[in-house]
């Protein structure tokens, strides 16, 4: 008798790791009672990797191991605020700001999906670690309502060279970085005026 009541006790302890032990022993042992702890320790292992992701992404310090050439970690140090960039039909200025919270110089260059329908300057720049620089978006007046996108292409820039040379020097051996931007066009500006009359 003391043999089951243990093992009613048992459950308590590991109901909470692997749920359906004590019900699975009565069919087939192995099969339901030793995979529920690699699937626990799965789960665990996977929200601490999420976890470490996400502190380390929004701290903002990006680390890079020796070697490394990617500029994966270059993006997580840099924001664009805002990101989405709402034009009227009859074209407009848009500004927003790029921060550089990373410890490298960075080289951007702007790239955008119509060049005809929008300007941006600066086109290239470099932003010191800790700074920020005015993004200045144009829409020209046009009836074409779509959908845009705006991307910010990122380098470290060794040294004092200038953006355009860092992207020039790049081009074949590094991808660079890069944080895309939304450009939308709105009829806005006339529903203004004709809002009362319906």
């Amino acid at each position: 008798m003391a043999s089951s009541s243990s093992a009613a006790m048992r459950p308590f302890g590991t109901a909470r790791l692997t749920p359906g032990r004590a019900t699975g022993r009565q069919q087939a042992p192995q099969q339901i009672s030793t995979p529920e702890p690699m699937i626990a320790i799965a789960l665990s292992d996977m929200e601490y990797l999420m976890r470490s992701a996400r502190s380390s992404r929004s701290s903002g310090r990006s680390e890079r191991q020796p070697g490394c050439t990617c500029c994966c970690h270059i993006a997580a140090g840099v924001t664009v605020i805002p990101r989405v960039a709402r034009f009227s039909v009859e074209g407009g200025l848009s500004t927003h700001t790029l921060m550089n919270h990373s410890d490298n110089r960075i080289a951007v260059k702007i790239t955008c999906s119509d060049n005809n329908m929008y300007r941006v300057t600066p086109v290239y720049a470099t932003v010191e670690p800790g700074q920020s620089l005015p993004l200045h978006i144009a829409r020209i007046t046009s009836d074409l309502i779509k959908r845009d996108r705006l991307c910010v292409n990122i380098l470290e820039a060794d040294g004092n060279k200038e953006a355009r040379e860092i992207f020039k020097k790049n081009a074949n051996t590094r991808a660079p970085a890069s944080i895309n931007m939304a450009l939308e066009a709105t009829n806005d500006s006339q529903n203004h005026h004709h809002h009362h009359q319906e």
